[in-house]
């Protein structure tokens, strides 16, 4: 519950916008502005598991693990807005007119009608069905073989069983090398290798069915409804190959201990937009329509420097990965990849599927520095121009800038503890590097800049005067607003910046209380920190 009362400025904003100084009248009453959200989940589970380990004449150990496990989730959620509200009996204004079209203060020169009060209930219920099963066996500690296997189902796929329910499996090896008679590497003394390969499964939070969405209308008042996702009866779980390939070691006295794994990742039948002729009622549809390639390795290395009254330990933690879109059903241009025709909109962000590149991509148009009247100047093909409606509409992957990954391609942290007796103290360094994100900047119409408190500080080195452009990349203000010149200024390569960075993350100071020193107290160990 979220009441702005009449004295905030977010009641008197609305109160003021729509208010008509030629008769005195408030189309949005006096009062007010209630905001009302309620959620309720609802959550079932029943598992049923046999469990079964045993060891025959000491040199073969069996362990396999059986069952099944249903789950529902339901989410129940009703919202409703209301203006005129008054806090003292508890009411609000109904009877308010979202037909018509109102001039707005302080110009009078737009017009608008008032946002329709949303309010109504919405149901989510999500049902999955698995059936497990999981067994290993190793021989004389040394070697281990796994093999797991398992079905899942849920409500959200098609029709067919085999889309529903998908079989997923995996098995690995293990070799405990360490422990072989030929092993002397007494500095050394653990060494396993081992290997995975399998499927996993993702549920995707859609419906293979014909899902619509209830309304009311404002101008008529009657109800309708609109679709939201059309019916694909053939919607299956997406499928990721694994193939996981590692080592763990640890020197004598594991002065020096960790893992290393490499790992590929494979996914097929993923869904993704594809096309559909705009005949059929919709454009698009959700479908197991993509392929994706993932590669990396992941390290973990622990160290104990010393291991004294004062013991100091590091652990050093360094991920690379790097991914690459195999396959899409639709030919993705630049109005594909934002949703809209210019790249400068809040829509060119997040998941960009490109073949041939990161899912996450980054992508911008050439810039060509400032003409000397302060314009932002791009390209056509490859002449400079400040045509920005040509250039955001011709603009295509072949013309645009692929800048990088928006996400870090190495990711690391290393962590310094240092203890004595009960007390310990660390520090954790992370770092992001080989990723690319898109600054703010301006708006380049000036009226965007005297709306609100906060102006970006590129408003102090904007094009100013003839010669301003030889030491500044911020265009001049105009007025009035060229909505095209400000979104190619905004999805131009010349505010793409490298991520990359080294920064301390934390730094944790704690106190473990324990039975030695503390004999009374009533569990084993308890930490403050």
């Amino acid at each position: 519950s979220n009441l702005q009362n009449i004295n905030t400025y977010t009641a008197r904003n609305w109160i003021n916008l729509f208010y008509n100084p030629a008769d005195g009248s408030y189309p949005i009453p006096k009062g007010g502005y209630l905001i009302l959200y309620n959620e309720v989940l609802r959550a079932g589970n029943a598992r049923a598991q046999l469990n079964y380990n045993h060891t025959f004449h000491k040199d073969h150990e069996f362990n396999a693990i059986a069952g099944a496990e249903l789950r529902e989730i339901k989410v129940t959620s009703t919202a409703r807005n209301s203006f005129g509200y008054d806090p003292t009996t508890g009411t609000s204004v109904d009877n308010l007119d979202y037909a018509d079209y109102f001039p707005l203060n302080p110009f009078g020169n737009n017009y608008a009608t008032i946002p329709a009060t949303p309010g109504g209930v919405s149901v989510n219920t999500d049902r999955f069905l698995s059936y497990f099963a999981n067994a290993a066996y190793t021989y004389k500690g040394r070697y281990t073989a796994t093999l797991s296997g398992r079905k899942d189902g849920a409500n959200i796929f098609g029709v067919k069983t085999n889309d529903r329910i998908t079989p997923l499996w995996s098995t690995g090896l293990g070799w405990d090398i360490s422990k072989e008679k030929f092993y002397h590497l007494s500095w050394l003394p653990y060494l396993k290798l081992r290997a995975s390969y399998g499927y996993n499964g993702n549920v995707y939070n859609a419906s293979a069915y014909l899902t619509a969405q209830y309304a009311t209308s404002q101008l008529t008042g009657e109800p309708y409804s609109s679709v939201t996702s059309p019916p694909n009866p053939q919607l299956r779980w997406e499928r990721v190959r694994n193939e996981n390939p590692g080592i763990n070691f640890s020197s004598a006295r594991e002065i020096i201990s960790g893992t290393l794994e490499f790992y590929q990742k494979k996914g097929t039948d993923l869904i993704a937009p594809s096309p559909l002729a705009p005949s059929t009622g919709f454009t698009s549809f959700k479908g197991n329509a993509a392929s994706m390639r993932t590669n990396g390795f992941d390290l973990t290395l622990n160290t104990r420097n010393i291991s004294a009254a004062i013991s100091w330990t590091t652990t050093l933690l360094l991920s690379h990965t790097h991914d690459k879109v195999i396959h899409i059903d639709e030919a993705f241009d630049a109005k594909t990849l934002t949703g809209n025709s210019t790249i400068g909109t809040p829509q060119f962000a997040g998941i960009l599927p490109v073949v041939g590149k990161p899912l996450y991509g980054i992508y911008s148009y050439r810039w060509g520095g400032l003409d000397p009247q302060g314009n932002p100047q791009g390209y056509l093909g490859d002449t400079l121009s400040t045509d920005y409606q040509q250039i955001l509409s011709n603009s295509s992957l072949s013309n645009l800038v692929f800048n990088g990954s928006s996400r870090p391609l190495w990711y690391g942290s290393i962590r310094n503890t240092v203890s004595w007796k009960g007390f310990s103290i660390s520090a954790n360094i992370i770092f992001k590097l080989d990723y690319y994100f898109r600054r703010s900047s301006i708006s380049l119409n000036y009226a965007d800049n005297i709306v609100g408190d906060k102006v970006n500080s590129d408003y102090e080195n904007r094009w100013q005067k003839p010669g301003d452009e030889k030491i500044t990349n911020i265009p001049a203000l105009v007025y009035p607003s060229d909505d095209n010149r400000n979104n190619f200024y905004t999805g131009s390569s010349i505010l793409i910046e490298k991520g990359d960075h080294i920064r301390l993350q934390d730094i944790s100071l704690q106190y473990t209380f324990d039975k030695q020193h503390f004999r009374k107290l009533p569990f084993e160990q308890a930490s403050l920190y």
